[in-house]
Order: structure tokens, then C-alpha cells, then sequence
């Protein structure tokens, strides 16, 4: 058996497998096949984009030895450029308003890449508009004394679409809480549906998905994940900061970007208090939000 060998890690970019689908389609149906990205070496399609950016800027003269590549991400493309800039010798800088999460930047400076986030500007974080903080405004009320929760879509930085998510900590009980840890579950399990739904969510994943297919189909970008604290301030707790912690290798793998974190408080109702948050590597800061 002959094994190939290669000058270096870039040559492996593309030579993706091509897999059958055997249970996608009926017998007799349509032969499907899927491409997995997942095997490129930085573990994504990005890979395939970033050598070829790579490739054409030093075919145009515009990236020379010892240059620097300057990107704004919060993911994989980062993580392709960062693979990319090491085999050629190029300096790298990946910048964020958003701290990239904890498995990319890991990666990242495994290989090439200098991870930095810009000094404050005026431009927020994000844009939200009024219409859409009073439409979560009303779910939180709605379902008071349980928690609501949701997700917020939009392009440029500007919130456009509201998904509202069931809690299934309500509804169907502790034994779906797989985010919890054993002592966590035993405690909730003890508690009535009301008790449990004041200190918990955890989202159901038909609605989730359904919400991330149409999120993809009409070109937007996940942008925030709100939830609300019926009679607790608008701060993250500890279970909210574990699971966003959690959850920081997982928006990588399904391809969706690390969201800010979006709370509104009931406790001094008919007030609401409407806060959001970044949540990275289990720390918490304020996000800078402009309200249309």
C-alpha cells in the first residue's frame, strides 16, 4: 500500500469524503450524497475559503512574505486563516467586538493567530428594535411565573426576527435536563413545574431547529438568546453562565455564531428590566445595545 505524502497541511484542504446518504430517501428514491467538511484540517468548509483568499491576494501582489492578515470573525474562518497563515509565514490578527469563544480561540493561537478585540468605538454592539423588546416584554409576562425564552435574527448588527422557543423544563420535566449536572437534576426533579420553571430553562430542539431553517433560509444571522427572570434581577446566573459556557463549542459546531445574551427581569412588575450580556469562557460583560 502506497501512502501519499504531502509538502504540507494546506495540500489536505478540499480532498473532503464523499458520503451516501442510505436513509434520507425512499427505495427507489433520489441517490444522496453529502460532502463532510468536517474533515477538512481546520474542521470546516471555511478552510476551502481562506486558502483560496489566501492563494488570490498573493497572486495580486497584495500579500507578500511577511505581511500581516488583519480579519474580523468569531469562528471558522479564523481558525482556516490562523491554519493557512502558519504554513505560509504570515502574521495574523483576528478581531471581534464579540470574544471569539473558547475552542476557536484555542485553536487559533495553536497555530498562526493573535486573537484582539478593537478599542471602543460608537457603533454598538447591536440594534434592537423597540417593537421587538416589547414582543419579549409580553412573552415573559405571558408566561410568568415560568420562564420564557427566544432567540433574536437580524443582519448587520440590527435585530429583524423574533423566534419565540418553548421551555421544556415546564412542561416536560427534569429527566430532559441533560445540561444539568446529577445534583442539579435531583433538586429540580423534586420541585413542581412552577418552582422549576422560576430557576431554569433549557430550550426545545424541534422549536430550536425549526427556528435555525428558517434563520438560514431568509440570510440571517443568529444574534441573540433571551430568556427572562420572573423574580430575579437581569443579571445572568449561575446556571445561565454554565450553560452559555456549554454552549460556546456548540454554536461552532452547528455553524451559528456566539449570541449575546439578552435577560428581562419581572421582579418589579409591572416594570421590566431589560439587560444583555456577553458571556464567553464563563466571564460576563454588559453589551452596548442601541434601541430603535
Amino acid at each position: 500500500m502506497t501512502v501519499k505524502a504531502h509538502a504540507d497541511i494546506t495540500e489536505l484542504i478540499g480532498g473532503t469524503p464523499l458520503v451516501r446518504l442510505n436513509r434520507l430517501s425512499k427505495p427507489g428514491g433520489a441517490t444522496i450524497y453529502a460532502k463532510v467538511e468536517s474533515f477538512n484540517p481546520g474542521g470546516s468548509i471555511k478552510d476551502r475559503i481562506c486558502l483560496n483568499m489566501i492563494n488570490e491576494a498573493e497572486r495580486l501582489g497584495k500579500l507578500k512574505p511577511g505581511g500581516t492578515i488583519v480579519e474580523p470573525t468569531s469562528g471558522n474562518t479564523g481558525i482556516g486563516l490562523a491554519l493557512v497563515a502558519a504554513v505560509r509565514g504570515y502574521k495574523l490578527i483576528l478581531v471581534t467586538r464579540v470574544a471569539l469563544s473558547a475552542a476557536p480561540r484555542r485553536r487559533s493561537k495553536t497555530w498562526a493567530g493573535t486573537t484582539a478585540s478593537p478599542a471602543p468605538s460608537d457603533m454598538p454592539d447591536l440594534s434592537i428594535p423597540q417593537h421587538i423588546l416589547d414582543q419579549i416584554v409580553a412573552h415573559a409576562r405571558e408566561l410568568a411565573p415560568f420562564e420564557c425564552c427566544g432567540l433574536l435574527a437580524g443582519t448587520n448588527k440590527t435585530v429583524t426576527h423574533l423566534y419565540r422557543i418553548t421551555n421544556i423544563v415546564a412542561v416536560e420535566g427534569a429527566e430532559k435536563l441533560s445540561t444539568f449536572d446529577d445534583d442539579k437534576v435531583a433538586h429540580l426533579e423534586r420541585l413542581s413545574p412552577e418552582e422549576r420553571a422560576e430557576i431554569a430553562f433549557v430550550m426545545d430542539m424541534g422549536d430550536f431547529s425549526a427556528a435555525k431553517k428558517d434563520i438560514r433560509k431568509n440570510g440571517l444571522d443568529l444574534q441573540v438568546v433571551y430568556h427572562s427572570h420572573p423574580k430575579d434581577p437581569a443579571r445572568p446566573s449561575h446556571t445561565d453562565i454554565k450553560i452559555a459556557t456549554d454552549y460556546e463549542e456548540i454554536w461552532e459546531r452547528i455553524n451559528l455564531p456566539v449570541p449575546a445574551y439578552l435577560l428581562v427581569s419581572l421582579m418589579h412588575s409591572p416594570a421590566a428590566d431589560i439587560r444583555t450580556y456577553w458571556i464567553a469562557d464563563g466571564k460576563v460583560r454588559p453589551a452596548d445595545v442601541h434601541i430603535m
